[in-house]
């Protein structure tokens, strides 16, 4: 197998949750990982492990965003689906995106580092946006983002 033995996954994904500031898994990836653990399970593993941003994409039933202060579950768009590559990374740009945008406008990248920069409305900000261009995407054959103007509009 190209992946590896579910132990060594695991013992990869969590060495690596713990240096970064932001881990995004989806539920499936969860699953196989760690077994059939709920959304917020999986959130509290991911900032034990030191995230501070912990996010889990759930399907067309949306997303979790948690901090260890705060928690939005956001709902999925309901679209006719034409394909599902590339949900998951036109997900995590849109994230990246509204993150730099916080970083734009100021917002100390301490603050977004120990997560005292992502609030509740934050949070429901980056989600909804994320979720938006997913939507996008796999309204749309191949890994098809959408361009910021698009998922702006």
């Amino acid at each position: 197998s190209i992946i590896g033995s579910k132990a060594l996954s695991l013992a990869v994904v969590e060495r690596l949750a713990a240096l970064a500031t932001v881990v995004k898994v989806s539920d499936e990836d969860a699953a196989w990982l760690i077994g059939e653990l709920t959304a917020d399970r999986v959130a509290d593993r991911l900032l034990a492990l030191g995230a501070t941003l912990a996010i889990v994409t759930l399907g067309a039933s949306g997303a979790l965003l948690a901090t260890a202060r705060h928690r939005v579950r956001l709902p999925g768009r309901t679209v006719a689906v034409a394909d599902t590559i590339g949900a998951g990374d036109s997900f995590m740009s849109a994230v990246v995106q509204k993150l730099f945008t916080l970083l734009l406008s100021r917002t100390d990248a301490a603050a977004l580092a120990d997560g005292s920069a992502l609030d509740e409305s934050v949070l429901r900000d980056i989600g909804e946006f994320a979720v938006s261009c997913a939507a996008i995407t796999v309204s749309r054959i191949g890994s098809n983002p959408p361009t910021l103007a698009e998922a702006l509009a």
